[in-house]
């Protein structure tokens, strides 16, 4: 449910309506706030970069992610040291797993699934890495590529014309 709320401003939420659904057994509610909304799309970059890409679509859309990136690196040098500050910050993560709870809990699940998306992100800003995952990216691309020049959705698929503009609207936004 997302809202904004500007200066000055205020909004009123009615919140009683989320939990009257069939399954609602433990509601909870997570308030996020954040000064610059921006930071969301930047955060969720690795989140485009997940699995294992197999079709023409997902190297594309790696390789578009990888552009995009490089493109906020070099536009916004303080999105990159706000990703290196939080991926290299200090954690306490490795004395509360120790100390104070079984690996299986929820919160070091959770914690370790934020850990290694700060990672990614960081490695998404990394220059190196963006040079060799453009070039991993391209070399699939072109070896899904038919001799006509057309994508198929997956490797040993006849060409599709639908996957192809895919890649091609993914290619030009490069």
């Amino acid at each position: 449910l997302p809202f904004t709320v500007m200066p000055g401003a205020s909004q009123t939420l009615r919140l009683d309506t989320l939990w009257h659904g069939k399954g609602a057994v433990r509601p909870t509610l997570t308030l996020e706030t954040v000064a610059n909304p921006v930071w969301y799309a930047v955060d969720a970059l690795p989140t485009l970069m997940e699995g294992q890409p197999l079709s023409a679509n997902d190297w594309a859309t790696r390789l578009y992610t990888l552009s995009l990136s490089q493109y906020i690196a070099s536009s916004c040098p303080a999105v990159c040291e706000a990703v290196t500050r939080a991926a290299t910050g200090d954690s306490t993560l490795p004395a509360l797993r120790v100390d104070l709870f079984d690996a299986s809990t929820p919160w070091l699940k959770a914690a370790d699934r934020e850990r290694l998306r700060r990672q990614g992100l960081l490695e998404l800003f990394d220059a190196d890495a963006y040079a060799a995952h453009r070039a991993t990216a391209l070399d699939q691309l072109r070896a899904l590529q038919t001799a006509e020049g057309a994508w198929p959705w997956f490797r040993g698929m006849r060409p599709s014309l639908h996957t192809t503009l895919e890649v091609v609207t993914l290619l030009v936004r490069n």
